[in-house]
């Protein structure tokens, strides 16, 4: 039997017993877990959004990537000039696809992928793009821009996509003799 008079002081809080030992035990109470998430979750609440791209940053990649897409369906065409390639919108403006001059409602099959070449603004491979439309302006075209094998439009005709959002339009000119797709300044959109 131990007798607390043999005990050094310096052992003494050892040999109480658990009970007591409980009560002098520094740690972490549930008081303090929830506070610490609660001031985590107001952290990531408030740096959440600017972690998303904002409006103008979505219109640029949406325009990046309508420039690609146009200069990918170019080259389809320079390198299969007896089916020419062509970009067509969706009727809601929500997006487009690739497809060939002879079935412009068919989308091709992306290289590897085995899935249609679609790129619809806010899903899959685009969902940081969410908030954009696009619209094709000037053009009797519809919404369907072809290139023939010289990787010029068909018609020969200058044609602009016009890309919107809240923080404005972004124009997106095609020469119509040479195909190239140039980005332009964004207009921003008029204060109310």
């Amino acid at each position: 039997m131990i007798n607390a008079r043999t005990i050094p002081s310096h052992h003494a809080a050892a040999a109480q017993p658990s009970g007591s030992a409980a009560a002098g035990a520094r740690g972490f109470t549930l008081v303090d877990l929830v506070i610490a998430v609660t001031v985590l979750l107001i952290l990531a609440a408030v740096a959440l959004p600017t972690m998303r791209p904002d409006d103008r940053a979505r219109l640029l990649g949406a325009g990046s990537r309508v420039v690609s897409d146009l200069e990918y369906a170019r080259a389809l065409s320079i390198g299969q000039p007896n089916d020419p390639a062509a970009l067509v919108l969706h009727e809601d403006g929500s997006g487009y696809w690739l497809a060939r001059g002879a079935t412009p409602e068919t989308p091709i099959v992306r290289n590897g992928l085995g899935e249609p070449y679609e790129v619809i603004f806010g899903q899959g491979a685009a969902s940081s793009l969410g908030g954009v439309a696009i619209a094709l302006v000037g053009t009797d075209a519809g919404g369907t821009i072809t290139f023939d094998a010289f990787g010029r439009l068909i018609p020969a005709v200058a044609a602009e996509f016009r890309l919107f959002n809240e923080a404005g339009e972004l124009p997106i000119l095609i020469d119509p003799w040479t195909g190239d797709a140039t980005m332009q300044a964004i207009e921003p959109t008029p204060d109310e």
